[in-house]
Parts: structure tokens; sequence; C-alpha cells
């Protein structure tokens, strides 16, 4: 029978296992105890599916695998962390100085031991992993600029794994293939001009099954050529997924220890990309919005600003104006005789005119002034911060850049060559949006008035002063 100190020691060993903090940890504490409570060699092994290999042994001179003639007893530990382990205990020929009956007491007290062990870890790696969710999402959350929000998803997702080298590819339909957007650990320029197909490769092969991997790449031949070599062969890929399908695949190769990425690797990459992807579809979706809202104030034919827009515009450089009591002028502006145009040359010849005023109004104004189609024939310029004479000044150069542009065409016959009428007007501290286009309207109808073709300041005084013409 086992003796009372065995027995004792049976009760001990596996709170002093379970304390380990690690598995690997936890094996050395295996032969430790086992070599301290029999006196013969042991050594735990493990097997990841590659065969069975030594993970701790003791005493530290003994020899794995032992002589032919040494007598071996295994002990079954299981499968914790999704490796299965056994404990080889070799007497050197004689038989193990324990009953069965212990040795079965054993190999329990140490499978549950283990299994303590990879649970707790599991629980560390699970926190650890959250955590770092949690906190990468913050960060996301916090990026607006697209480009910085590319960059720093390939660059936390490639540290979250110690990886030295990183890609982020995004699909563009329009392309039907992946274009690299983000690198880590070498520059973009290098990659920026490849398109990945669905299907080819790594990451096309990720992209269209939607699934993720985690490989050894095959050796390359020493004799072959490669634009760029890397130190090992161990890359790990997963897919953006979001409802509306994959956005893109961020890769992630060379491991910083030279170690294989493992599978542990891979589920903390896939816990990366869920946020990565929402952020991203974020992003896709404030572009759509902001498409859509620039498609919804912009005028379909002549690419000018439309009236809804200019009237919001309008609002809010009256009260900025008000406010800050600074200078805002008007030009209300009429292509002259575009009717007679329209009846002599046609519809579609009329359209390009006023796609070319509308190009030549947007080139002699400044940036940040407001170009609109107001109605018909007839457009608005919105210039804050601008007094009457530069008003005028800029009207004058939309009226002569408009007249010399036709009168070199050739494609006008004198009698119906566009020209422009501009009326100037600017605001009052107590002046309304209305009351602005109002003065500027009575402006342009003095140009009309006044023989067209001209610029005319609305001015309060009774006297009506031709600016230019």
């Amino acid at each position: 029978m086992t003796n009372p100190a065995e027995t004792l020691a049976l009760a001990l060993v596996g709170p002093r296992v379970a304390r380990a903090t690690t598995l690997p940890d936890a094996c050395a504490r295996i032969v430790h105890e086992v070599v301290a409570i029999l006196g013969a060699a042991c050594a735990v092994l493990s097997n990841s599916g590659k065969g069975w290999q030594v993970q701790a042994i003791a005493p530290q001179d003994f020899q794995w695998p032992p002589a032919d003639d040494a007598g071996t007893t295994v002990v079954p530990l299981g499968v914790a962390g999704g490796i299965a382990r056994q404990l080889a205990i070799v007497s050197g020929g004689s038989s193990i100085p324990a009953e069965p009956e212990w040795l079965a007491a054993l190999e329990g007290v140490l499978t549950d031991a283990l299994a303590l062990v990879a649970l707790r870890g599991e629980r560390q790696v699970r926190r650890r992993i959250d955590t770092g969710n949690y906190r990468f999402a913050r960060e996301l959350l916090l990026k607006k600029d697209g480009t910085r929000l590319r960059q720093l998803i390939v660059e936390r997702m490639a540290k979250s794994v110690a990886a030295d080298m990183a890609s982020l590819a995004l699909y563009l339909p329009s392309e039907d293939a992946l274009v690299i957007v983000a690198t880590y650990g070498y520059p973009a320029v290098l990659v920026d001009h490849i398109r990945i197909r669905p299907g080819e490769g790594v990451m096309g092969e990720v992209f269209a099954r939607r699934r993720a991997t985690c490989a050894q790449a095959p050796r390359t031949p020493a004799n072959a050529s490669r634009q760029r070599r890397y130190r090992g062969n161990s890359y790990m890929a997963v897919p953006l997924l979001t409802a509306d399908g994959v956005l893109g695949v961020v890769s992630v190769t060379e491991p910083a220890d030279d170690e294989p990425f493992t599978r542990e690797h891979l589920r903390i990459l896939r816990g990366y990309a869920v946020p990565a992807a929402l952020a991203l579809g974020r992003e896709a979706l404030r572009d759509q919005t902001a498409d859509l809202a620039h498609l919804a104030a912009v005028d379909a034919l002549t690419g000018a600003w439309n009236r809804r827009h200019f009237d919001e515009r309008l609002l809010e450089e009256i009260q900025r104006a008000r406010r800050d009591h600074s200078d805002l002028a008007l030009l209300m502006i009429d292509i002259d005789d575009f009717k007679a145009l329209n009846d002599a040359k046609g519809h579609l010849s009329g359209d390009s005119v006023l796609r070319e005023v509308a190009d030549i109004m947007r080139r002699s104004i400044r940036s940040f002034d407001v170009c609109a189609r107001y109605g018909g024939e007839e457009f608005a310029v919105l210039m804050p911060g601008a007094t009457a004479p530069i008003a005028v000044q800029v009207g004058e150069r939309i009226r002569r850049h408009t007249e010399a542009h036709f009168a070199t065409s050739g494609r006008f016959p004198a009698h119906v060559r566009p020209t422009l009428s501009v009326g100037v007007s600017t605001a009052r501290p107590d002046m309304t949006g209305e009351a602005l286009i109002a003065t500027a309207d009575t402006a342009l109808a003095w140009a009309k008035a006044g023989g067209k073709n001209v610029v005319k300041q609305y001015i309060d005084a009774p006297a009506r002063t031709q600016v230019s013409g």
C-alpha cells in the first residue's frame, strides 16, 4: 500500500500545481513535485498536433527519451488550453515506487490542477482582450479623420499581437479589388499600386471566404527573387465584417519574437477586428451621408450650389455679419437675352452656356464665397467679409471674363452672344436676407435698364451710379 507520506504528498501536490500562473509553469511544478515524492526522473510531454514534445523535465540532467531498458510509466493529464499532455515517469528499469491506485489518483489531481490553471489563464486572457478592445474602441470613436483612423487600426492591431508588419486593405466596388490603404512597419508607397482581386492570395481568399486564417507561408527558395524578404513565414489575416458584408482585410506578419503566431494571437486579432469594422463602417456611412448632402445642395446642371443651399448660407452669413459687425456683399447675375439664345441655338447650347458661366464664376471668386444658381439663367454670389468696392471689382471680373470667353469662342453670332448683367448690394447691420436680395435685384434691374452687360451697385441715394459697363 501507499505509505502515509505519499498520501499526504498527493494531497498537497494538487494545490501547489494549481497556484501556477501559466500552464508551462504548472508543468514545471509537476515534474518538481513528482521527483520530490517518488525520487524518479520524469517529464511532461505535450502534443499540439505535431507529436509529443518535452514541455518540462526533471532533474535537469535527465535526457529524453530515456534508454531502451528504462522502465517508463505514462500518466495521462487530459487536455488543457487546447493541448494534450501526459506525465512520463522513468524508474531506470525498476518498477515505479507507487501503487496503481495512487497513480490513478495522481492523474486526477494533476488533470484537475491543469484545468484550473487553464481556466484562470483563459479568464485573464479574456479580461485582457476585453480591456484592450474597450480602449481600442474608445480610440476609434475619437478619430474623425479617415486617414488617421485607418492608420490607428493597422498600428493597434499589429501591436496587439506583437507583429512587426501589418497592412489594411479595403474593398473598392468600383474596381472590384482590395486596395491597401494603411501599413505598419514598412512604407505604404511600396504597395499603394497593388490591386488584390477577391479570391487571390491570402488577403483575397480571406475576403472571399469571410474567414480568418493563421498559418505558415511556404518557404521561398534561396534562389527565388522577392521584392521584399521577411524574417519569418508566420502570418495572420482577418476579415472586417459588418452587416452589409466585408469591408476589407487586416493582415499581420513578422512576429516580434520570431515565434509563429498561435490560435491565441488569432483570437486577439479577431477581437480587435470587430470595433475596427464598426469604425470603418461608420466612416463609410459618414462619407456617403456627406456625398448625399452635397448632391442635395448642388445644382445638377451647373455644379453650382442650388437655391436651397444659398438660402441657408445667406441666413448664416447675415447672422454672422450682424454678430461680428463684419461686411457682407451679394452679387445677383443674369445672362442677358438668354431666351433669344435658346431660341436661336437650342436648349442644349443654352445648357452649355449655363455650365460655362458657372465655371467662369467659380474661377473668378474667392474659395469661401458662395456661388449659386438662383433660378433659370440667374446666379447669385454671396461674399462674406467683402466691402462694396471689392464686390464691384469681382462682379466686373466675372462680366469681363464671360464677355471675352464667348467673344473668342466663335460659336455665337453677335446678336445672341452671351453677356452678363450684374447687380451688387451690401448688407446694413439691420438688414435681413430678403432685404439684401431685394436691393441686389434692384441693382440688377438698373443694369438691365442701363443697356445690359454692365455692373451696377445699389445705392440708397436718388442718384444711380453706373460703376462699369
